[in-house]
């Protein structure tokens, strides 16, 4: 993990007892709405079988008690069709996922790895030029957004996007008091004895007699 202060060191965190858990990556759920050409191509057609241009004008609006009620009917016709042609779906989000990844890229990924697994090559392989797209538009638009004046700025998105920096969150309940205690206690063996001598060591020695003077 990287170090609370500023370092070009890394810190290894050595657990003494209990299974090894990440401090630093947090899960997430997120909900998509997935549009694909097929999805598309459903939805206008029911478009073409029914009316939508039938719609109260404002004085019809203004003459009716609750002009509320017809909003909220749009509103429930219109999250009903989404609904029923862009159904929403769950993605699971890691704070380790690069910036550019979105819910719709992390569903397709997870799509490309599966049909490797099946041995779908080909549609893995073109799934995997749409990923591409999608993560240029994605860092196009995250690029555009930054004001060309401050280049400090700039130059951070382009290292968060190339994978040359990343912002890891630190855990506040790890402090320097607490990692000295932690090496201290795995460093040190309470149980510890110190041996006894071997029986061929000499209490002491006559240095006096093995020396001898040249």
């Amino acid at each position: 993990m990287s170090s609370v202060v500023k370092s070009d060191h890394k810190a290894v965190v050595v657990m003494s007892r209990g299974a090894p858990t990440s401090i630093i990556k947090t899960r997430q759920q997120r909900t998509y709405r997935p549009k694909t050409p097929s999805q598309n191509a459903s939805f206008l057609r029911h478009l073409a079988m029914i009316d939508i241009t039938s719609r109260p004008d404002p004085d019809e609006l203004a003459r009716k008690a609750d002009p509320q009620a017809v909003y909220d009917a749009f509103y429930a016709s219109a999250t009903g069709l989404l609904d029923a042609f862009y159904p929403e779906r769950t993605v699971t989000m890691t704070s380790r996922d690069p910036s550019y990844v979105t819910s719709e890229i992390k569903a397709k990924l997870r799509r490309k790895n599966r049909l490797m697994h099946a041995g779908r090559v080909e549609e893995a392989g073109a799934l995997v030029h749409q990923i591409g797209r999608d993560i240029t538009r994605r860092s196009k638009r995250r690029l555009s957004n930054i004001r060309k004046t401050n280049a400090k700025e700039l130059w951070r998105a382009v290292r968060q996007l190339t994978r040359r920096e990343r912002n890891l969150e630190a855990d506040p309940s790890i402090t320097a008091a607490t990692l000295n205690q932690h090496y201290a206690s795995v460093s040190t063996d309470v149980s510890y004895e110190r041996p006894l001598p071997k029986h061929t060591v000499v209490n002491h020695l006559h240095w006096s007699h093995c020396v001898s003077d040249y």
